[in-house]
């Protein structure tokens, strides 16, 4: 991200106390643009035309919409909208199913702070994923209820380090720092490899990745 850019984000929360946390955080925290915020999530869906926001923060369902109507009508419409649901309950294994339709991740209301909130939006805005707790444990449940398919794809050493720091919710910046490569080499390592396993997101990747035993969590 240029140092001048900002994060151009919009919110969606039907709870008022939360809603006005987000207001403040947005649009008190340096790098961020709050574009749109409201508890209609079809009031905000209806800026993205003009407001063209880069994160958009909802629970799964609003007054007027649920996750999975937004989804598909975003995955046609804005296909480079990140979405990051932020919740206070665990729906288990729905979150996998959101993770291979788009979803960036999953955040509990709760369990999350101002400092970690700011650190996850900057990681899904530059690389499309963001672990979270929640996230890592039901990947790691559904690969344990499911059989791990075994995979024609060989890794490099290079490669596994590269995909296994990524799902491991490490920024390009960091994988080049601790791999000695430039950020422009990380990327097309994950760009490569989201080719070679026809994966559309880093996120899928990693979906997949675990699902076909080539890395743990």
């Amino acid at each position: 991200m240029q140092t001048n850019e900002k994060i151009k984000v919009a919110v969606v929360e039907p709870n008022t106390l939360f809603l006005e946390g987000f207001i403040h955080l947005m649009t008190n925290c340096a790098g961020f643009e709050l574009t749109k915020y409201s508890m209609s999530g079809s009031e905000v869906y209806e800026s993205f035309e003009i407001s063209e926001p880069d994160i958009l923060l909802t629970p799964l369902c609003s007054t007027d919409w649920d996750i999975v109507q937004l989804m598909k009508r975003t995955s046609i419409n804005y296909p480079n909208l990140r979405i990051v649901i932020c919740e206070r309950i665990n729906p288990g294994p729905l979150i996998k199913l959101l993770l291979g339709m788009g979803l960036c991740t999953y955040i509990l209301k709760e369990s999350i702070c101002k400092t970690e909130l700011i650190r996850i939006i900057h990681q899904v805005y530059e690389t499309g994923f963001a672990p979270t707790s929640v996230v890592t444990q039901e990947l790691r449940n559904s690969v344990k209820a499911e059989s791990i398919i075994n995979s024609s794809v060989i890794l490099s050493a290079r490669e596994r380090d590269v995909l296994l720091m990524t799902c491991r919710g490490e920024s390009r910046k960091a994988i080049a720092e601790k791999l000695c490569l430039t950020e422009a080499t990380v990327k097309f390592h994950l760009d490569k490899l989201r080719e070679r396993m026809n994966c559309q997101t880093v996120v899928q990747l990693v979906v997949k990745s675990m699902q076909e035993g080539l890395i743990s969590i």
